[in-house]
């Protein structure tokens, strides 16, 4: 999701990719992940499940493979790394985007040569290497896993939930620019508000987990080192200058009406002539 979020500022064209990125993350969703359980649940019990092993060695145990724990370490590297590939690359590139717009300092704006924001990929670094001390200090590498694990389960639902509030007193403020969106949240005024209650659905169960309730515990610390960060940095954004959404927002129609010119899409051209017209309801 991170990637996602950080594609209007990657790519050229925003108004193609980034709806097709969106709609392609319910399907990833449903065959890496749902589907993955299904099979295994299928074959195995969830109840029965021990947690220090993991199931996928044992369905390929099942089968005869006698190989399998070397192949799930190899394949968890592997995805370990990948998935900590694209932490760095969002979280690096947010902060440089943060910085350009005077939101962060301005050295994390800085390019290298290779045009890589390489200061803000020093902070990310040095904010990744406690991990490392972590599982060192600990008894196991489960242990460890579930505190980071909880703990980033509370950032995102934190940060998320921002993005969701600020969402919906934009949606108060703004009708007029979601109506002409040419991609609108579906049931703009039920879905965010479901997505609030599902995020303290989410608090809730981990409050009844002992590895999790930890977590917990450092989110008030996080949003107070937040808050006094946005503090420190007011004099910052006060030489920032104020975006002009309605200018952006023309632009980007017009960026629109050219690519559907380009490319003849008849479908598109009518969908873009009523936005105009769209209400909520």
């Amino acid at each position: 999701m991170g990637c996602v979020v950080n594609g209007p500022g990657e790519a050229k064209e925003a108004e193609r990719v980034l709806p097709k990125a969106i709609n392609s993350i319910p399907a990833r969703v449903l065959i890496f992940y749902v589907l993955a359980l299904i099979v295994i649940m299928s074959v195995q019990p969830w109840d029965l499940i021990d947690p220090n092993n993991s199931p996928f060695v044992e369905m390929f145990s099942f089968i005869g493979v006698l190989i399998a724990f070397h192949v799930i370490n190899f394949v968890v590297l592997t995805s370990a790394a990948s998935s900590a590939n694209s932490g760095v690359f969002s979280t690096s590139r947010i902060m440089y985007g943060l910085a350009r717009e005077k939101n962060a300092p301005k050295r994390f704006a800085k390019l290298s040569g290779r045009h890589i924001p390489r200061n803000a990929l020093f902070l990310t670094a040095l904010c990744i290497s406690p991990s490392i001390i972590l599982v060192m200090l600990s008894d196991s590498v489960m242990d460890a896993f579930s505190l980071v694990a909880g703990i980033s389960s509370v950032l995102y639902l934190s940060v998320w939930g921002l993005i969701v509030a600020c969402y919906i007193a934009y949606l108060r403020k703004h009708p007029e620019r979601h109506a002409e969106s040419i991609f609108p949240m579906p049931l703009a005024r039920i879905m965010p508000w479901a997505t609030l209650v599902f995020f303290v659905a989410i608090l809730v169960v981990l409050g009844f987990a002992e590895d999790s309730r930890i977590a917990l515990f450092f989110a008030p610390v996080w949003i107070l080192f937040m808050a006094l960060m946005y503090r420190f940095l007011r004099s910052t954004r006060a030489e920032a200058e104020p975006i002009d959404f309605d200018a952006e927002r023309d632009r980007a129609r017009e960026l629109v009406e050219q690519h559907v010119t380009e490319t003849g899409g008849k479908g598109a051209s009518e969908r873009l002539k009523k936005t105009g017209r769209r209400t909520l309801d």
